[in-house]
């Protein structure tokens, strides 16, 4: 499965904190951070 995939996997996924984790990732995404996969989670970077 592509990283995308995984991600999608992930943040589609029900759970108790779906909105919050869904603001977090605004928040990471808004700031220009990478967002990658790895060890099962979604992960962000700053400058490779």
């Amino acid at each position: 499965m592509e990283k995308l995939e995984k991600l999608e996997e992930f943040y589609n996924e029900t759970h108790h904190f779906k909105s919050s984790v869904a603001e977090l990732r605004k928040l990471a995404l808004d700031c220009g951070l990478k967002e990658t996969y790895k060890w099962s989670f979604p992960t962000y970077t700053f400058e490779d």
